[in-house]
C-alpha cells in the first residue's frame, strides 16, 4: 500500500503528464503548463505572442533572454505582453551552465511576487524548464536528487547538465 506522499505524487505526476500532451497539441506557439501555476516554452515570436499566448491566460511573463543577445527584441516583447495586459519581467541568463544558487532565489522570489499563471522562456526552452522544474519541486518539498528523474518521466532530459545538476540538487535541499 502506498503511503499518502507516494499516492499525492502519483496524483500531481499524472495530471502534469495529462497536461504536458494536452498543451503539445496547441497551436504553434508551444510551451509546456507544468502546474496551474507556472510554464514554461522557447522565446515566442511576436507573432506566437500577439496571436496565441496572450489568449491563453498568463498574468505574468519571466523572459531569461540570452544575456550575449540582449537588447531590442525584449523591448519590443515588453511592450507586446504590456498592451495585453500582462506582465514582463527580463532575466538575461548567459548559459545553462552559468546558473547560480542565487538566480534560484531570485527567480523565486519573481515567482512568489507575481501574478499566475506565469509563462517562463528562454533561447530554446532549456533554461525556462529548469526553472520551472526546479520552482515546483521546491514548492512541492521534493530532493533535489528527484528533480532530473521527475524532469525525465516528462519528457525533459536534463542529462549532461553537469555542475548545474549539483547546483540544483544543493537548492532544492536547502
Amino acid at each position: 500500500m502506498k503511503s499518502t506522499h507516494e499516492e499525492s505524487d502519483d496524483q500531481l505526476l499524472g495530471w502534469i503528464s495529462t497536461t504536458v500532451k494536452s498543451f503539445a497539441r496547441h497551436w504553434n506557439a508551444s510551451y509546456s503548463k507544468i502546474t496551474d501555476h507556472l510554464a514554461f516554452s522557447p522565446t515566442p515570436t511576436e507573432y506566437q505572442i500577439e496571436q496565441g499566448l496572450v489568449k491563453v491566460g498568463f498574468r505574468s511573463v519571466i523572459g531569461m533572454e540570452s544575456k550575449q543577445n540582449p537588447g531590442e527584441y525584449s523591448t519590443r516583447e515588453r511592450e507586446i505582453w504590456k498592451a495585453a495586459g500582462i506582465d514582463y519581467v527580463s532575466y538575461p541568463i548567459k548559459a545553462a551552465d552559468e546558473i547560480g544558487l542565487n538566480d534560484f532565489d531570485e527567480i523565486l522570489q519573481l515567482v512568489e511576487s507575481l501574478q499566475g499563471p506565469i509563462l517562463i522562456h528562454s533561447e530554446i526552452g532549456q533554461v525556462a524548464a529548469i526553472m520551472v522544474f526546479v520552482m515546483v519541486a521546491k514548492q512541492n518539498h521534493r530532493k533535489g536528487s528527484e528533480v532530473a528523474g521527475w524532469a525525465r518521466e516528462l519528457g525533459f532530459d536534463f542529462e549532461g547538465l553537469g555542475r548545474l545538476t549539483q547546483t540544483i540538487c544543493a537548492w532544492v535541499d536547502k
